[in-house]
């Protein structure tokens, strides 16, 4: 230790128990060492704390500093070059790789050709290569010894059986026969590299260590540290030596771990530090240390013994197998380092790009990904892709992708909007958004662009095209903008990728789709084998750009039944606004099942979840007639399973009031029919004041009269939730809507009849 008035560590640790954090030095005084020392120190000691607490131990992002590396072979049969003993403080051997063609063979490359060491053990190096050696007629390999004069052997095929696949020993029978001051061997394993850089400053290895920075220029063996094997240096430095790695006598586990500590250098060492003007070691420098050594048998850092004044950390553990030997191979090895340790890519900035008076913010990138979204869950559900399969099976390829796109976007918005996406990675984000975007065109173009039909096709081919140019050949493309980094363009090149598939989406039709029975026959009674027909007319209530529009029809069971339903078509095209017409189903009632029930689907094939009808059929029975024309029918809103969801929004929007639609038809074939209408609700539980009406509010039922044989009268009605605001999500009860024929051609019936239907509701979010 240097000559100094008052011992630095010791002044260090009572100021820091203290608190201080500064010294102060006053007018008309002396400069005393101790206290530049200790400003120093505890500036230095206040960073060291600020990171090693704050930011952890760790490699620095796009670094790999201290990485431990198996050697070629796992360590066996490389070779070994030692620099011969002698007397000489300092020892120095180093592959001069311009004069060496042959170096990379033998496991020599930048970064990875010297050592030096103080001390009695001498430098080593260890080639990162294997026997065979394929080396060829002519080849060099060039070293200097203690800074002498350059030796070079050139390889001959008359020393090798075979020179394109020379051994261990070969190689080293040659070498040893030219070399002087160095003797190359054969390794045995228990060695391994530690990896820096190539031999400069910049480009090192560079490693985090309890708030202070290990650098380490050039990759070395473990063999190859100063400290290995060095006891003299060790004493001199006040540290352990580096030891050998115990051979493997039994399975054990070992950690491989970073020594770090700081010594003083004088003069002696470094003679740079006298100022020649005045001759007299003024100062003397603190230089940071390191070692890497293996802890044998232990498997983490509590299992070694500290030195004060050293810092720690964990590189990897190693798994020994007594099986195999001495070996030490990459399935040997787990990196225990934290890596990309980069405050800058954790504290994030929100995304914000200026450029001229184009800016970019948060919501410009959520916006962008919820708008894809928005489109391409629209253009799914209402059929608006033309896919066509080879096989059906294959449109679950198609769901899939839409669906990793779909969660993509969700996922990747709301990253955006809580601040966890900056403009690095928004460009990361987008760039994976593409591949996902290809996919999309690929599995498309694999699974859902069948040849059976060449309009669809052309469509498909159109489409793929379209997207394709949109996402990877124009100049302004996606693919392009990302290739330059350029977010703002690659934005706008998406917001162009949705505008383009969100035209379709503005001319759908808008509206309602009405479906009524209009005839059952033959009228006798249903027996088992025995069809049946039922006529359903279907209506077109909406607007739409186009004067007409595509419906399509499928009927499903209510229950599980035995009955065969057969349509006479799937399809049917109607005038946009008020266009009607017929689709005949067949029911053939079949042994197993004496009743069923039925429900027929109507869906614009260019609206699917916007314009869609469900009409639901009354019992038919074996054994009786078919149910007769229906004078009451339901119309809308759409019934879910049977049940009518009605939203909060529904209510809130419409002061409570909530409106329904049903069909009164008049069933005669030659005179007028009057009829009766009333609807009524029971409430969850009981009668509850909150609904109106209810089935003892007295409300006057409405008398409504056909006077035209098959005419449909739509009748408007309307319940209320007169609490104020909207019932509770979760809330159920039932409308009831009964309608009595009064007369037909003025005769009232002999008998009353009345046909009564229960409307389960419930109420949802939205």
């Amino acid at each position: 230790m240097g000559d100094y008035s008052r011992d630095p560590f010791g002044r260090l640790m009572d100021a820091a128990s203290k608190h201080y954090v500064g010294v102060r030095l006053q007018q008309g005084v002396p400069i005393l060492d101790s206290d530049w020392n200790e400003l120093e120190d505890l500036r230095k000691h206040e960073v060291s704390e600020f990171v090693g607490r704050f930011f952890g131990d760790g490699v620095p992002d796009q670094n790999d500093g201290f990485r431990i590396v198996p050697l070629e072979g796992a360590g066996i049969s490389n070779l070994v070059f030692q620099v011969d003993s002698s007397n000489i403080e300092l020892t120095r051997l180093e592959v001069i790789l311009s004069e060496s063609t042959a170096a990379n063979i033998l496991g020599f490359l930048p970064g990875y050709t010297e050592s030096q060491r103080y001390g009695d053990s001498p430098a080593m190096l260890t080639g990162n290569a294997t026997e065979p050696f394929a080396l060829a007629d002519g080849l060099t390999f060039t070293v200097r010894v203690n800074n002498g004069v350059n030796q070079t052997v050139t390889f001959a095929s008359t020393d090798f059986s075979d020179i394109t696949a020379a051994t261990a020993v070969e190689v080293i029978n040659v070498l040893n026969t030219t070399f002087i001051g160095v003797t190359v061997m054969v390794s045995d394993g228990n060695n391994f590299l530690i990896n820096g850089g190539n031999g400069t400053l910049e480009t090192a290895g560079r490693m985090l260590v309890q708030g202070s920075e290990v650098i380490i220029e050039d990759t070395i063996a473990y063999t190859s540290q100063l400290l290995y094997m060095n006891n003299e240096l060790a004493q001199l430095w006040g540290v352990d030596p580096v030891s050998e790695i115990l051979p493997v006598t039994a399975d054990r586990q070992d950690i491989v771990y970073l020594d770090v500590w700081e010594r003083e250098v004088d003069a002696v060492e470094d003679e740079m530090i006298v100022q020649q003007a005045i001759g007299i070691e003024a100062t003397r420098r603190l230089k940071r240390e390191w070692a890497v050594r293996v802890a044998s048998g232990v498997t983490d850092l509590s299992g070694i013994t500290r030195q004060p004044g050293h810092k720690y950390a964990a590189l990897a553990s190693v798994n020994r197998l007594a099986a195999n030997n001495n070996l030490l191979g990459p399935d040997d090895l787990v990196d225990l380092r934290v890596l990309n340790l980069n405050v800058a890519r954790y504290l994030k900035t929100p995304i914000s790009v200026t450029r001229g008076a184009e800016h970019l913010s948060v919501n410009d990138f959520v916006d962008v990904l919820n708008a894809y979204r928005s489109v391409l869950y629209s253009r799914y559900i209402n059929a608006i892709f033309n896919f066509a399969y080879t096989d059906p099976s294959n449109e679950r390829f198609i769901q899939l992708i839409i669906e990793q796109l779909l969660n993509f976007t969700i996922v990747s918005a709301m990253q955006a909007r809580t601040g966890n996406i900056n403009n690095h990675d928004a460009i990361i984000v987008l760039t994976e958004f593409h591949r996902l975007q290809q996919e999309f065109i690929n599995v498309i173009t694999s699974f859902a662009n069948a040849d059976s039909d060449s309009d669809l096709i052309g469509d498909m081919t159109d489409f793929i095209n379209q997207y394709n140019q949109l996402l990877n050949t124009n100049a302004d493309s996606l693919n392009n903008q990302l290739s330059q980094n350029d977010l703002i363009g690659a934005v706008r090149a998406q917001q162009e990728i949705n505008a383009w598939l969100s035209d379709p989406l503005n001319d759908l039709p808008e509206g309602n789709v009405q479906v009524v029975i209009s005839n059952v026959e033959p009228t006798s009674n249903l027996a088992v084998g025995v069809p049946f027909n039922i006529t359903y007319t279907i209506e077109s209530a909406v607007s739409s750009p186009r004067a007409q529009e595509i419906y399509n029809i499928s009927v499903v069971s209510v229950a599980p039944t035995s009955w065969h339903f057969l349509l006479n078509r799937t399809q049917i095209t109607l005038d946009s606004s008020g266009g009607q017409g017929d689709v005949m189903l067949t029911v053939t009632p079949r042994a197993g099942a004496a009743t069923s029930r039925f429900a027929l689907t109507v869906v614009a094939d260019r609206n699917q979840s916007g314009v869609r009808f469900t009409h639901t059929s009354p019992v038919f029975e074996i054994g009786l007639p078919p149910v007769a024309v229906e004078f009451l029918q339901w119309v809308r809103p759409t019934l879910v399973s049977g049940q009518l969801q009605l939203t909060q929004q529904n209510f809130l929007d419409n002061a409570g009031q909530i409106d329904f639609i049903v069909n009164l038809i008049n069933t005669s074939d030659t005179t007028s029919q009057e009829y009766q209408l009333s609807h009524h609700v029971i409430p969850p539980a009981g009668e509850d004041a909150n609904w109106f009406p209810l089935s003892t509010s007295g409300e006057q039922p409405s008398n409504i009269n056909l006077t035209t044989p098959g005419e449909i009268r739509p009748t408007t009605s309307s319940f209320f939730f007169i609490a104020g605001g909207a019932p509770t999500i979760g809330t159920e009860g039932t409308l009831v809507v009964e309608a009595e024929l009064l007369n037909e051609g003025g005769v009232p019936p002999s008998t009353p009849v009345i046909t009564q239907f229960n409307i389960p509701f419930v109420v949802i979010s939205g």
